[in-house]
């Protein structure tokens, strides 16, 4: 009982919590700027009151340079229906910061609880940054790779950002970058060069077009002055390529539960992994008369296999049938449908797959009779309609169109 008393209140204090982020913002979330001895800015901050509800919000500073930081005013009160209201805050740099690096100052943006509200509350609070980089003393330089995986007809991008933080300039900045496939390198790039002045970031690249789709690593070095930065980074081309290549049942006798085979073709550079299929059983009708799960296979990288199930054909009958299977995977679902011909003792499963993508094919029995009634009902009100018209005018019989003189021959 304890147990559940504890839930309860976490998932109260979720539920506040939750609430509370959406209930204040502040915009910008950060101001980037580098170090420059003495200066003197001043800097806008909007306070967002999301919920346009009464309430104050309090503001507070914490971090390297609090000291340096002058706020405008330390809380903003919003009235009912307000959405934002800005202030200013002013950084006054000092003549010189020993540590290199960047320095971190928060500005606090914190909601205040009403009179109104429950003394079990959580204040919501958001937060600015400041962040002022001081530069390395001599060469030092900092970088971020960045990578669009893309698919196989569009070439995979390499981007590496580049950050001179120290005081001097630096010539000649470029990259190798080396992909591997598991543990076996496939291609070595270089990327272009530039150079870079103190304080600068730029970029440097390259681009490769995959031959598959699959998981792949890139392990870059870039060059600069005598240093070198690695980094790495692993990444996807396409997606999970899985296959349905066939549904068989070699060993049939109907009225008994019979294996079925359903071989699963894996195109990844991937081990995949307890993976499995699910198939539907349809009649001529649409109707779902049975299922079939197999039980869950791991399938090697560019291998296949098959995943095996068992049918129960107790109450199936010789005809035509409709075997819909599915594979879910990953967040993935890959569908195949085969037609099939059930007899006494064998199931021929068409060589390619129906195009039907329905659960119910649309000119099945009861769609059929369903049309047939929708236009006879439709000639019927043509038929009254006609009536009254003829009722109230009758016309020469010479003068009609056909299909009224044999509607006055009806009558």
């Amino acid at each position: 009982m304890k147990i559940n008393k504890k839930i309860i209140i976490y998932a109260f204090v979720l539920v506040i919590l939750t609430q509370s982020v959406f209930a204040i913002g502040v915009a910008p979330a950060s101001n980037i700027l580098n170090f420059e001895p003495g200066l003197k800015k001043t800097y806008p901050l909007k306070i967002i009151n999301n919920e346009q509800k009464e309430m104050v919000a309090s503001i507070a500073l914490r971090g390297d340079l609090a000291d340096y930081v002058k706020l405008e005013k330390t809380s903003v009160e919003f009235k009912q229906g307000e959405y934002e209201k800005v202030i200013y805050y002013d950084l006054m740099m000092p003549d010189k910061l020993e540590k290199p690096g960047s320095h971190l100052t928060e500005i606090i943006i914190s909601e205040q609880p009403t009179k109104s509200e429950s003394t079990v509350s959580v204040s919501a609070a958001v937060i600015s940054q400041l962040i002022v980089n001081v530069p390395y003393p001599g060469v030092y330089a900092e970088a971020k790779l960045h990578i669009d995986g893309g698919n196989l007809n569009k070439p995979s991008q390499f981007a590496i950002a580049v950050f001179n933080l120290g005081t001097l300039n630096l010539n000649g900045i470029y990259a190798i970058i080396d992909i591997f496939e598991d543990d076996k390198k496939i291609k070595t790039l270089e990327t272009d060069t530039i150079d870079l002045k103190s304080k600068e970031k730029g970029r440097i690249s390259a681009e490769w077009l995959p031959e598959k789709p699959g998981i792949y690593t890139v392990v870059a070095k870039v060059f600069y002055s005598t240093k070198t930065i690695e980094l790495s980074q692993n990444f996807q081309v396409g997606g999970i390529d899985l296959l349905i290549e066939s549904l068989s049942i070699p060993d049939f006798k109907l009225g008994e539960i019979v294996r079925t085979y359903i071989l699963l073709t894996n195109n990844w550079n991937q081990k995949i992994t307890n993976v499995f299929a699910e198939v539907a059983v349809r009649d001529e009708n649409g109707r779902q008369v049975s299922d079939i799960k197999t039980s869950a296979i791991d399938i090697d990288k560019f291998s296949s296999s098959s995943a095996i199930g068992y049918w129960d054909t107790e109450n199936i009958y010789p005809g035509k049938y409709l075997f819909e299977v599915a594979v879910d995977y990953n967040g993935l679902k890959f569908t195949r449908m085969f037609d099939a011909y059930v007899t006494q003792n064998q199931v021929r499963i068409g060589t390619e797959p129906t195009g039907m993508a329905v659960s119910q094919p649309l000119f099945n029995r009861p769609n059929v009779l369903l049309i047939l009634l929708i236009i006879l009902i439709n000639l019927i009100i043509l038929n009254v309609v006609l009536f009254i018209i003829l009722k109230k005018k009758p016309p020469k019989i010479e003068n009609l169109e056909p299909i009224s003189k044999l509607l006055l021959f009806l009558r």
